[in-house]
């Protein structure tokens, strides 16, 4: 698929020795949403915890601004909250904090206290500069271990 927005686009210019691809290494679902991507190319999710359930239709995870953006974005993008899941109930994070985020399910089905859910990003620049480690996993078995190396970088 064709670039159409971010730099990768204009990665080929003779005598640019360095780019700074971004949200294009990951994909997010701003990417989605703007044609950049597509759902299979999605490498980042959020692996989240169940801590509480208000209802049927919210519950709270152990995952909030630290793991999804806080960035707003405009209208025309059709973005729900700051985060969606990822092959499962059609839910989204509504709001959040620091450390937990609130999480709406469309369907009224939110799961039990300690089940895993599986959310994207809408933007994933601070899913990946907030933490310390990324985890690969292919076929369901974690296939390794990147330490992100700019972490706590402010040159």
């Amino acid at each position: 698929m064709p670039a159409k927005g971010g730099t990768a686009a204009f990665a080929a210019v003779p005598g640019v020795t360095e780019i700074r691809p971004g949200t294009y290494v990951f994909n997010d679902n701003m990417q989605v949403v703007q044609g950049v991507a597509v759902p299979d190319h999605l490498a980042v999710t959020a692996l989240t915890t169940v801590i509480s359930r208000a209802s049927d239709e919210r519950c709270t995870v152990d995952a909030g601004s630290k793991v999804f953006s806080g960035d707003v974005y405009p209208p025309s993008l059709n973005l729900r909250g700051y985060g969606e899941g990822f092959g499962g109930p059609d839910c989204y994070v509504e709001r959040m904090n620091e450390e937990h985020g609130v999480v709406h399910f469309m369907a009224g089905s939110a799961p039990p206290i300690g089940a895993k859910l599986r959310l994207v990003p809408n933007h994933v620049c601070t899913s990946v500069s907030l933490s310390d480690e990324l985890v690969g996993i292919r076929n369901g078995r974690v296939e390794c271990v990147w330490q992100v190396a700019a972490r706590g970088k402010r040159e």
